[in-house]
């Protein structure tokens, strides 16, 4: 062996431990301990890991086996005097194509070139065939499951997937393109089933499954929300504790929010199940949601997300009484119009009173019960206190809800009428009427079933009262139920064309087939899961305008009006910001009612009627203003704290920060200067009407 081969030897050997060592660092680097067990199980865990996973291990096994032989065909002495880089290109044909040179080589070199062919076809070949379509199997396995990644933008989010899931992915796609990425922890491919029986083609592109957690910090960041367009957190369907979840969600999202610097004032509709839960977040701020900046040498509030929660039965609550329409999302659901409980106007000289009458105590039932406590006050009950609005529940378990009621509107029923009448046992029954109160409210409880012939009669005695206008709502939780409930009411329900509103998931319902019958003309379907959020009124216009005639009236202390016309709404907008959470709510059901007054004082036909009947519309709101105080959580002042404040012992705002309010009370009772407040704001109207 001459100096030059001594040399190539010395080199090649070199290069062989150096692959060696370099193998050896992988193995500890990314497979711990160099023991055969952990890298087997190591190796296993890398491969299942991700299709790049495969892929890399891959090449780098091809990397290493065909540096390797390269390397060593360097030590092999000259061929037919070809030179190194010849037999070093020889070896990669041979070994990206086996056969690729038609040559008879003798000795060891001929060897070598068969160990070259035989570990590209390997290789090369069947193991490189085989990985790629693993991955092309997994892709498709991860997509089907949720579990593909992508970088979205502009993209809407939607946390959970529950009942109305559905329904909203039907409204947002309406005349929009972007992207509609829905989180949830239920199995991918039953609900890529449901949305594609249900969705067209158009939508279904549009649509991405992720699997993930809405509670987890890591499955949040995946969908980039700082990037997104809204957030919808809906929760997922049955959840033992939904609203907490769904809080905590907000939160987290607004960390990342606030760590990504993003843009303020997202939308955010967060939905609320629980009807305790979603009254509490009408009475607190959610201060967590503020963050504190310095920005232009001063410090700033900012919001990151526009904290917007609903209840899916208050919205549908508000879509019978105050928008008075459903409108489907295709031509087949078609519309229905329902009829106001006012459906004839009742003024100061009117005998006619409204009465709700609600079969089933359920989650819509409640709901229902107090919309219309909010919006049904009429100028009659000042000239009568007898004509009251009354609600009516009936219920099997109509004793434990009502106790839960009492629990929930604890000063709403020490300051209403209400009454409770057990079916099969009379000597159960009592009322408060005791007392003269300063509400136009009153709520009836009857235990019962509704096929009960005592019940049934009850329902049949209502319908003949001639001064009360009757609606009935049948809120039961299955379809099926409210269905034969709602069909078979006695038949004087029907000949009297007394309204009836049924209970249903879809517009598809055997009601639709008998919205042409004569007999059945006013049973009408509510509480269908698709396009009930309504989002013209999630902007607030109304009442943010409502808040700026306030505003504008208490601004100047020693000389209060009202504003000579209205600005636009984005001017409203900052003083809505900075307006407690209570008092937002406050604006927006006194928004709600303004159509049932317009309806008793012709205000639509003629405004002129405004200020013919101020005072009178004015004691109406300050009714009004009074059951929604209290079903806010706020209580009167008792006789100590009324002699207190009388006496300048106590400042009445410091009781108002304790849910105590000194102003509900009879129009009667209040000062003059709090009389004007509510003149005030109905003088407001004609302008308030053109929004």
């Amino acid at each position: 062996m001459n100096c030059t081969d001594f040399i190539r030897f010395f080199v090649i050997t070199g290069l062989l431990v150096l692959e060696i060592v370099f193998l050896q660092y992988l193995m500890r680097r990314y497979w711990g301990k160099f023991h055969w067990k952990n890298i087997i199980r190591q190796f296993d865990r890398t491969i299942s890991r991700s299709e790049i996973s495969q892929i890399k291990i891959l090449g780098i096994i091809i990397s290493f086996v065909f540096i390797f032989l390269i390397t060593l065909s360097l030590y092999f002495p000259h061929v037919h005097n070809e030179t190194v880089w010849k037999r070093i290109w020889y070896a990669i044909g041979h070994f990206f194509s086996h056969g690729f040179y038609n040559r008879e080589e003798e000795g060891i070199y001929n060897v070598w070139i068969f160990f070259i062919d035989l570990f590209g076809m390997l290789l090369l070949g069947g193991i490189l065939i085989s990985v790629i379509s693993n991955v092309l199997q997994r892709r498709v396995d991860n997509i089907k499951s949720g579990q593909v990644r992508y970088n979205f933008s502009n993209h809407t989010v939607i946390f959970g997937y529950g009942k109305m899931t559905l329904g909203l992915i039907k409204q947002l796609s309406a005349g929009k393109n972007n992207e509609i990425v829905i989180q949830t922890t239920q199995k991918i491919s039953d609900i890529y089933q449901e949305l594609f029986c249900n969705l067209s083609r158009e939508m279904e592109n549009r649509v991405i499954l992720i699997s993930g957690n809405r509670n987890s910090n890591e499955d949040i960041e995946l969908l980039k929300p700082e990037k997104s367009k809204e957030i919808f957190i809906l929760g997922e369907s049955n959840e033992y504790d939904h609203d907490s979840i769904n809080i905590e969600c907000v939160k987290k999202i607004n960390k990342i929010l606030k760590a990504k610097n993003a843009l303020p004032n997202k939308n955010c509709y967060v939905l609320f199940e629980n009807q305790a839960t979603y009254a509490i977040l009408q009475q607190q701020d959610f201060e967590e949601l503020k963050t504190k900046i310095h920005k232009n040498n001063r410090d700033e509030i900012v919001t990151y997300l526009n904290f917007l929660p609903f209840n899916f039965h208050e919205l549908w609550a508000q879509k019978v009484f105050v928008d008075g329409e459903y409108k489907g999302l295709d031509d087949t659901a078609g519309t229905v119009k329902y009829l106001p409980l006012d459906r004839e106007r009742i003024d100061f000289d009117s005998n006619k009173t409204v009465h709700l009458l609600i079969v089933g105590m359920s989650k819509m039932g409640i709901a229902f019960g107090i919309s219309a406590s909010h919006l049904c006050h009429f100028p009659n009950f000042i000239r009568d206190r007898r004509l009251k609005t009354r609600i009516t529940f009936i219920d099997e378990n109509a004793d434990k809800e009502m106790y839960y009621l009492q629990g929930r509107y604890r000063h709403l029923f020490n300051n209403i009428d209400y009454s409770y009448t057990d079916i099969l046992n009379p000597s159960c029954n009592f009322n408060n009427r005791q007392t003269s109160k300063f509400t136009d409210i009153e709520w009836n409880f009857i235990k019962g079933r509704i096929e009960n012939p005592n019940t049934q009669s009850y329902i049949n005695c209502c319908t003949e009262e001639n001064d009360s206008l009757l609606t009935i709502a049948v809120c039961f939780n299955l379809p099926s139920s409210s269905i034969a409930t709602g069909l078979y009411f006695p038949d004087s329900v029907y000949l009297r064309q007394i309204p009836v509103l049924i209970k249903q998931d879809t517009p598809y319902s055997i009601l639709s087939t008998l919205k042409d019958s004569t007999k059945y003309a006013n049973v009408k379907p509510f509480g269908m899961l698709d396009n009930c959020l309504n989002f013209s009124q999630t902007m607030d216009s109304l009442p943010k305008k409502i808040n700026y005639v306030y505003d504008f009236y208490f601004r100047d202390a020693t000389y209060k009006q009202i504003p000579s016309e209205l600005p636009s709404i984005e001017e409203c907008d900052n003083q809505w910001k900075t307006l407690p959470v209570s008092k937002q709510w406050s604006n927006r059901y006194h928004a709600n009612a303004m159509k049932t007054k317009i309806r008793s004082f012709k205000i639509d036909e003629n405004p002129d009627n405004i200020d013919k009947h101020i005072d009178l519309i004015a004691e109406v709101e300050h009714n009004r203003w009074n059951i929604e105080e209290l079903l806010l959580g706020y209580r009167p002042t008792n006789a100590t704290e009324k002699d207190d404040i009388k006496n300048k012992r106590v400042n009445p705002k410091d009781l108002k920060k304790n849910f105590i309010h000194h102003d509900i009370s009879s129009f009667q009772d209040l000062p003059e200067d709090k009389k004007d407040i509510d003149r005030m704001i109905s003088l407001c109207y004609r302008e308030l009407l053109k929004t």
